[in-house]
């Protein structure tokens, strides 16, 4: 026999979780955008400082000096990358150097999925769903309230590098990056 109660739990839970997801994703967008912001002042910043006059046309910026360019390109902000926050397309084969993709991300720890055996009383598997549910508010809720503290990093991949998990050195921002690149 079901539990009309639990299923209102489980309901009014689902919905509190929804209102906490929607609060994370618009401050996950509100950093990303400044995140991306940050990454192109500091592009611009490190190029004018050597020399180079930088351009940009959309989502393109390229660095020239004479015959020397560098490029750093992205999609819309709007476009989710499945293990990372964003990324960018840094080419600078016009420096003798590859193509690389700098990876937006941050510091998280490793996350587990619970597996639970098939549960032959509905009432067990309501009681499951809304302990499931209560934890991943917590988790969520949490997240928000430290926020302002969670720090994003950037990483570099070299272009042709499947494993986006793999990661390289982590850089506070765009300029400390292209500072260690390029001397």
């Amino acid at each position: 026999m079901m539990n009309i109660e639990l299923l209102k739990k489980l309901e009014d839970l689902e919905q509190e979780l929804n209102k906490q997801l929607e609060i994370l994703d618009k401050n996950i967008c509100d950093k990303k955008e400044q995140s991306i912001k940050n990454v192109v002042e500091d592009f611009t910043t490190f190029f004018e400082n050597k020399g180079f006059q930088v351009t940009n046309s959309s989502r393109k910026y390229t660095a020239t000096y004479k015959n020397l360019n560098a490029v750093l390109s992205f999609d819309d902000p709007s476009v989710d990358y499945f293990g990372v926050m964003f990324r960018f397309d840094l080419d600078l084969t016009g420096l003798n150097m590859p193509k690389m993709i700098v990876m937006l991300n941050r510091n998280e720890p490793s996350f587990s999925i619970s597996s639970h055996t098939a549960e032959t009383d509905v009432n067990a598997e309501l009681n499951r769903k809304i302990s499931d549910t209560e934890e991943s508010i917590s988790k969520v809720t949490n997240r928000i309230q430290n926020f302002d503290n969670e720090q994003w990093h950037l990483y570099l991949k070299p272009d042709n590098q499947t494993n986006i998990y793999r990661k390289s050195k982590e850089y506070k921002n765009m300029f400390s990056l292209l500072s260690d690149l390029l001397k």
